[in-house]
């Protein structure tokens, strides 16, 4: 991948590949598409990423993680946790449309191309983070027990929203997060 991009160009590929992806998923979005949406070449595409359209699009996902993805600290385990689940939630209430769609397709691609996986966990893991600083604070404060397994509280917490996200049965929304929240520090809190 060259490193001599300019700036807008690259803006405008990276923006595109996420409107597309998020309104007809991993499978139909093509470097054509992003191309034309974006109103650059193909070949500037082909130049810069290497025509390669899992990594243009992990780039393009991974990009936006962090502005999707809050760090707060609120000043309560509560608080922290509802600032960033209830905006993933409220943005996956739809789930045949834009982040919902993309989380879902690209899960499956990373299902069945295994060279994709590992690209693909990048993304979850500058997710994981916000979760985990969140949780490491709580427990420093005495909101969450002392010997809490953080990493399997992060898989519970978003194990839960794939599940209703995959199999679209129950909804996924701030609602929904609230109460996710609320059982998960029940579980956790200090005995």
């Amino acid at each position: 991948m060259s490193t001599r991009r300019r700036a807008a160009p690259t803006q405008a590929v990276l923006d595109a590949t996420v409107d597309l992806l998020e309104e007809v998923g991993y499978g139909a979005t093509t470097i054509e598409g992003i191309a034309r949406r974006a109103g650059v070449g193909k070949q500037t595409i082909y130049r810069w990423w290497g025509g390669s359209k899992a990594d243009l699009i992990l780039e393009a996902f991974i990009g936006v993680g962090p502005e999707r993805v809050p760090a707060p600290d609120t000043g309560s385990l509560r608080g922290d946790l509802l600032a960033i689940l209830e905006p993933v939630f409220a943005r996956s209430a739809d789930r045949d449309r834009g982040t919902s769609l993309a989380n879902r397709t690209l899960m499956a691609e990373a299902q069945l191309d295994p060279d994709f996986l590992p690209a693909y966990r990048r993304v979850h893991e500058s997710w994981w983070g916000p979760i985990e600083e969140a949780l490491r604070r709580g427990v420093s404060r005495g909101e969450a027990r002392g010997d809490l397994d953080v990493e399997q509280t992060i898989d519970q917490l978003l194990g839960f929203a794939w599940y209703r996200l995959l199999l679209g049965h129950r909804p996924l929304d701030p609602a929904v997060a609230r109460q996710l929240v609320d059982a998960t520090l029940a579980g956790i809190a200090p005995r």
